[in-house]
């Protein structure tokens, strides 16, 4: 158990934004269901929306801290262990929200939206880096 909070301060120090993100999307994927989600559906599925949304936020947090913090060129292959740490997840909280609460249930749409999501905003922030990285050339 020493291990398991001593990575966790290591994320923190490395990845902040990411770490803390990815906390509330566990903390909030867990919580009971409330009459106030049912009335903030805007349209059917309006929960696959935040999923993704939600999802897409966090690899575009986990990448530009990447990228900020070893200022490397591997933007890609980074990209897609991102996507795949990301997307294990969103399926392992399904997994919880199944076997560890009470009114909450395994979607797989719910999956479906967390690994577009994160594939979104894996290519959101490799299009940033690429942006930043012409910016910076063109500055010099």
């Amino acid at each position: 158990m020493k291990n398991f909070y001593i990575n966790i301060i290591i994320l923190l120090k490395n990845y902040p934004i990411s770490t803390v993100w990815s906390i509330a999307i566990f903390v909030l994927s867990i919580m009971p269901k409330s009459s106030l989600q049912a009335d903030i559906l805007f349209f059917e599925h309006f929960d696959k929306l935040v999923h993704c949304c939600l999802y897409s936020l966090m690899t575009l947090t986990f990448t530009l801290e990447n990228y900020k913090k070893n200022n490397v060129s591997k933007s890609f292959s980074q990209s897609i262990v991102i996507i795949f740490s990301a997307s294990i997840y969103g399926f392992l909280i399904e997994i919880a929200q199944k076997f560890l609460t009470i009114n909450r249930v395994f979607d797989i749409l719910d999956v479906f939206a967390n690994i577009f999501g994160a594939i979104l905003g894996s290519f959101a922030s490799l299009l940033l880096i690429k942006f930043y990285r012409k910016k910076k050339s063109s500055n010099m």
